[in-house]
């Protein structure tokens, strides 16, 4: 089930990696679909969140 990412976590560099199913001891309204785990490893995150370079002033 890869689908496309909310709009945070794309622009965040976050990839999907798994929906999965778990007991809670609440239960809250979309649990019937089950939790999502993204992920960004630190070389992921490094290339994508370099320093812009200043403006000139």
């Amino acid at each position: 089930m890869d689908r496309p990412l909310p709009p945070a976590q794309d622009r965040a560099g976050l990839r999907y990696v798994r929906t999965f199913f778990e007991e809670w001891p609440e239960t809250i309204e979309g649990s019937e679909h089950g939790d999502v785990a993204y992920a960004l490893t630190r070389e992921e995150w490094a290339r994508t969140n370099r320093p812009k370079p200043a403006m000139p002033t």
